[in-house]
């Protein structure tokens, strides 16, 4: 299991300013992974970030 560091989204508006803090944790497929995931963990980060930012509330 790795988690990443928690972040603030703003998300997209609806009516208001609406922000999220969020904690991800992932389940790895194989210890292996771990380092990878470690390597690019603000790329996951950043994809997250983009995914949840354009969600309206």
């Amino acid at each position: 299991m790795f988690s990443l560091d928690p972040f603030v989204v703003s998300l997209a508006y609806g009516e208001g300013k609406r922000l999220l803090k969020v904690t991800i944790p992932l389940e790895l497929s194989a210890p292996e992974v771990d380092a990878r995931i470690k390597g690019n963990s603000q790329v996951v980060n950043d994809s997250s970030l983009i995914l949840l930012s354009i969600k309206v509330f």
